[in-house]
């Protein structure tokens, strides 16, 4: 009866976790939440001097500020589908848990 209860306990904490991926990724591609800062963008004042024509050029054109955008979106993306395998891995502990356990012993007279 114990290990129902854990299973129960598994199963709605992972529905909970699940929910709740769900609605991060979800508030991510909207624009509402920021993804993981994973890269930086990267630009070329940083790297090597830069005259100050090349300079003024590369903000009008974003410096590359785009690309870091995507590729945190992907990096965040790619967290939460990692999170949600393992919310799917512990839900499915807790059905293992919850289901009973049914032996049939054949005995031959």
């Amino acid at each position: 009866m114990r290990e129902k209860v854990v299973g129960y306990f598994l199963l709605a904490f992972s529905i909970i976790v699940i929910i709740g991926i769900t609605i991060n990724v979800y508030f991510v591609f909207t624009g509402r939440l920021s993804p993981v800062n994973v890269f930086k963008p990267l630009t070329t004042s940083s790297l090597l001097p830069v005259p100050q024509e090349a300079a003024v050029l590369e903000n009008q054109n974003g410096g590359g500020s785009d690309l870091s955008v995507g590729l945190n979106v992907f990096a965040h993306l790619a967290l939460m589908s990692f999170m949600a395998s393992a919310g799917f891995k512990i839900g499915r502990l807790g059905v293992m848990m919850v289901r009973p356990i049914k032996v049939n012993l054949n005995q031959e007279k």
